[in-house]
């Protein structure tokens, strides 16, 4: 852009926030341990949110960050900001995509995680104490999955927006191993799980909110294009939007994968949002998966890491009978 023949720099809100954040945390720009280390890009968030919020103050909880504002009205609100979505989503090594990925993505899906207890919606019962929240639609309900011990922790915290004295254990279905589908509105800012005293507001069990989870979540991964090769060792699955490690509840692309795989497969989830697949009968690839996991040379979003086996009988847990044989076994 030019303005009587000298050259203007546009430098649009977002990175004015960005420089700040940068600098709190005493960086001068984006670089590889943003987007390679959690703890840095938590504390990135924080910053962000800090410069959104002046006044507010943002600490780390788990897998959440939590910013203690001021709230005045009829529910103390606090806002959270679930840092794991925006973080699975960075590219190591290609600062420009993730510098983008902090201005277009991260930064809006913070403001909107902080306007949040601001907008949300509240209907007072007849005693004037009881807030209800407006849930989203029922189409924006998916299934994520989590350990037991992930389950329980949530379900000591649940979603940082509801009273100590209103929680609820969260909707749960156990899927295999020590791993269960728990559904959560799909928010733009985050996931917000779902606990049972909802379940009488959306007129719905359990099961049927599971199945409600499992089908939108076909509806999802139909308009995206996997692409598997299963001539390689190790194929990946990624960028799904968060959903790739859902796909372990989808019976029928797991069907169609082994297909094409012509026989069982072992899949390891890296991530919410990539997947590592090999084939069960080739010895050398599915050592190569097992020793990068053993020695944490590749990440598990699972701890301690669980595999996966798809054969005939369905999706089960990886177990020591799946161990390959070496040579001169038997």
């Amino acid at each position: 852009m030019r303005s009587n023949g000298k050259a203007v720099i546009v430098v649009s809100e977002n990175e004015k926030i960005l420089t700040q954040a940068l600098f709190l945390i005493g960086k001068d720009d984006v670089d590889l341990e943003i987007a390679s280390s959690f703890d840095c890009f938590c504390g990135l968030v924080i910053a962000i949110g800090e410069v959104l919020k002046p006044g507010s103050k943002g600490r780390l909880d788990g897998e959440r960050v939590i910013f203690e504002t001021v709230t005045k009205g009829p529910a103390n609100l606090t806002p959270v900001v679930t840092p794991g979505r925006m973080y699975s989503l960075f590219r190591t090594g290609d600062d420009g995509f993730n510098r983008n990925h902090l201005l277009s993505f991260v930064i809006p899906t913070i403001a909107s995680g902080l306007k949040e207890v601001e907008g949300v919606s509240l209907q007072l019962d007849e005693t004037g104490k009881t807030p209800t929240l407006n849930y989203p639609s029922k189409d924006k309900i998916v299934p994520l999955l989590k350990t037991r011990q992930e389950v329980d922790g949530m379900n000591r915290q649940f979603n940082g927006l509801i009273p100590a004295d209103q929680i609820h254990p969260l909707v749960e279905k156990h899927f295999v191993g020590h791993i269960y589908a728990v559904p959560a509105f799909d928010r733009p800012e985050n996931y917000q799980f779902i606990g049972e005293d909802v379940l009488s507001d959306l007129q719905l069990n359990s099961e049927e909110i599971h199945q409600i989870s499992v089908d939108n979540l076909r509806k999802m991964t139909r308009k995206i294009k996997v692409r598997t090769d299963y001539r390689k060792p190790i194929s990946v699955v990624d960028r799904m939007n968060g959903l790739a490690s859902s796909l372990l509840l989808l019976e029928e692309f797991w069907q169609n994968e082994a297909l094409k795989a012509k026989g069982e497969l072992v899949i390891h989830v890296e991530d919410i949002d990539r997947l590592h697949i090999v084939r069960k009968d080739d010895g050398p690839a599915l050592v190569s998966l097992l020793s990068q996991v053993m020695i944490a040379k590749i990440d598990s979003m699972f701890h301690p890491p669980q595999l996966f086996v798809f054969g005939a009988s369905g999706m089960r847990a990886f177990g020591p009978s799946d161990m390959p044989r070496m040579p001169g076994t038997h």
